[in-house]
This record gives structure tokens, C-alpha cells and sequence, in this order.
């Protein structure tokens, strides 16, 4: 029986690939099986993130709350939305409103939050003089005052 020298080659370097090909594969899969994966809300250090995901002011998006206020306050619309957004996120973090998961948080970390006080029925009790407290200690470029100009404000449109 003859045997021809290609056949060995190919059965040589079949024995030799399909092996590396298939640890390849395992490693792959092994190392996708360590990446994290994110639970829940996203959180950002005042400031914003060092790799530059989420903290900024291009999170924001439109509000319509902002141009009432600002015509009731003649605070900046800039800082009336950053007021805004601390204050959803105060309820989000208390039980009182539902963010989307993608929300960049960057005032009250949803991992740590503010004890609320409660009502006698049990449920939080808002506190706008925390969240403009609150808010202006986080370097936002925002006054307190400022804030809870806007909060009493967002309380009177409401």
C-alpha cells in the first residue's frame, strides 16, 4: 500500500491545528467569562469618570422643566438643569422615581444612598434643603441658594 507523502503532511498539520485552533477558542471564551458584568446603575465620582463614560454636562439631554424655571428664577438654564438632575436622582435613590439604567449618576451614588426621613406611613420624605445642600457641595458649579431657588420654584410649578 502506498502511501503519499502529502496525505502525512495534511494529517500532520491537522493534528497540529485543530488542537491550537480549539485552545484559542477556550481561552477566548475564558477570558469573556471574566469580564464584569454591570449589574446595575452606572455611578460617576463628582467631576465625571478619569476615562471620560458619563459625569458630563452632554448627559443632561432636554427638560422641559428648565425654561419655566428659569423664567421663575432667572437662574442659569445650566444650573437649573444640574438642580433638576440632582433632584431626580434624590428620588430616584429614595424609592420616589425610576431613572433608566443608563442614567450616569453624579450626585448621589445608588449604591450608597441618603437615609430619607419617613413619613408615619413609611414612605421617604422628600428634602429639597438636602438636595441643594447636596448639590452645591459637589462642585457642580452650583450655589446653594441658587438651588433652592429652583427646587422651591419646581415645588410652585408643580
Amino acid at each position: 500500500m502506498a502511501t503519499d507523502p502529502s496525505i502525512w503532511l495534511l494529517v500532520a498539520v491537522g493534528a497540529v491545528v485543530v488542537p491550537a485552533i480549539g485552545l484559542l477558542l477556550a481561552r477566548r471564551r475564558t477570558d469573556r467569562a471574566l469580564t464584569p458584568t454591570r449589574l446595575g446603575p452606572s455611578w460617576s465620582p463628582p467631576g465625571g469618570d478619569p476615562e471620560g463614560r458619563g459625569g458630563t454636562d452632554e448627559d443632561l439631554g432636554p427638560d422641559e422643566r428648565v425654561d419655566p424655571l428659569v423664567e421663575a428664577t432667572s437662574v442659569d438654564p445650566v444650573v437649573v438643569a444640574e438642580v433638576l438632575n440632582a433632584w431626580d436622582e434624590y428620588l430616584d435613590v429614595t424609592g420616589l422615581l425610576s431613572l433608566p439604567a443608563a442614567h450616569p449618576y453624579r450626585v448621589y451614588d445608588p449604591y450608597d444612598p441618603p437615609v430619607a426621613e419617613r413619613t408615619a406611613d413609611g414612605r421617604p420624605r422628600v428634602d429639597p434643603v438636602r438636595v441643594a445642600r447636596d448639590v452645591a457641595r459637589r462642585r457642580r458649579g452650583v450655589d446653594e441658594m441658587d438651588a433652592r431657588a429652583v427646587l422651591a420654584a419646581l415645588n410652585d410649578v408643580d
